[in-house]
This record gives C-alpha cells, structure tokens and sequence, in this order.
C-alpha cells in the first residue's frame, strides 16, 4: 500500500475527497455529526460526469467484426469480464484458470515502452480473481491456437508479435466505432461500463 500511494492520480483522491465531504455534510444535516471535518477545507467544485450509455451486444459485435481477426478478442475479453482496457491488454495465459472457471487479475500492461507490466495496479481492490465465463474460454482457446502467444505469455500481440500496446488498441477501437457512426470520444473503456450494466 505504502508502494501504490504514489500511483493515485490527483483526480483519483479528488474524487474520494468530494465523496467523503458529501458523507460527512449529510452527516451533519441528519444530526450525525455537529460539523464537517471538510468545513474549513477549500477543495474543487465536483464536475458531474456525462451520461453513460452502455452499447448493446449487437454494438459491440458490430465493433468486433470490424476489428481483424487476431486482435478481435480484446473486445470480448472487456465485454465479458469488465476488464480495464490495460489489465485485458496486460493479461497473460498463466492468469487464467480454466478448471474452476476464473481469471486472476493481479497485472496490467504498462503504458511506458521500456516495461512490460506496471509494478502495481490502479488501486489495492484492483487486485481481485473474477468469472471466466464458458464462452469466453472457448474464445481465447480459439484465438491462442490460431495466433498463438504474445511475448511474456500475452495473450494478445500486436501485427509484428511485439506488445500491443494501449494507445494503437484505443485508438483502432475509436477508429472502427467511429466507421459505425458512434460518438468520437466512445473509447475502450465504454466495454467496461457495458459489461458491468449487463450484469
């Protein structure tokens, strides 16, 4: 924990910030608490995020099909796990169990050229083991004997067998959203979103 405080973007603790001083106002407005620690301390005005609108699994086949067949399973790796684009782009054969039907997430590929995976995730509940659903395994077992493995184990490769790295993923997913005639801003991440409304 001591290592990961230093990864928590200043966003990240504004966020919880925001979110610890509304607890402690209603505190105070239901007789919890006679005055907010968070009085006295002057902190950004909260931005209210857009709307988000989950795509539709006709969507998101749209988007796959669009995508060449080798780097088609990163969308359903997202899809059907709620993977951060980084943890399913980082995500590596010995991460998967098969038997028991689950996926340890416990790494994410680094957005820095020189390293593999970054030292630490996002957050220390970031660390968790998640469903590996059947279709999935049949997706990835599909895609690993046509393709094979990237480097380090990666179960995703980029068109040379060197590390597909975020920015070319996010920016091919852009690319074929945008051919579908979605929003410019749709990113990777909007799979995240999908799969956690579908379940």
């Amino acid at each position: 924990i001591i290592g990961m405080k230093d990864k928590i973007a200043d966003s990240y603790a504004e966020k919880h910030a925001n979110l610890f001083g509304a607890i402690c106002k209603c505190a105070v407005e239901n007789g919890y608490l006679d005055r907010s620690p968070f009085a006295p301390i002057k902190r950004k005005k909260y931005k209210r995020i857009s709307k988000i609108t989950p795509l539709t699994k006709d969507q998101v086949s749209k988007i796959a099909d669009l995508f060449a067949e080798r780097f088609r399973i990163l969308i359903w790796i997202c899809f059907y796990t709620g993977m951060r684009p980084s943890e399913a782009l980082g995500l590596t054969m010995e991460q998967l169990d098969f038997e028991n039907g689950q996926i340890t997430i416990d790494r994410q590929l680094s957005r820095n050229s020189k390293l593999v995976h970054e030292p630490f995730l996002k957050t220390s509940a970031s660390y968790r083991t998640i469903g590996f659903s059947k279709n999935l395994q049949i997706l990835i077992q599909e895609h690993v004997t046509k393709f094979g493995l990237g480097p380090h184990n990666l179960i995703l490769a980029n068109r040379s067998g060197n590390i597909w790295r975020y920015k070319d993923a996010a920016s091919m997913f852009r690319e074929k959203a945008g051919m579908l005639g979605m929003a410019k801003r749709l990113g990777l991440h909007q799979l995240r979103h999908t799969c956690v409304s579908i379940l």
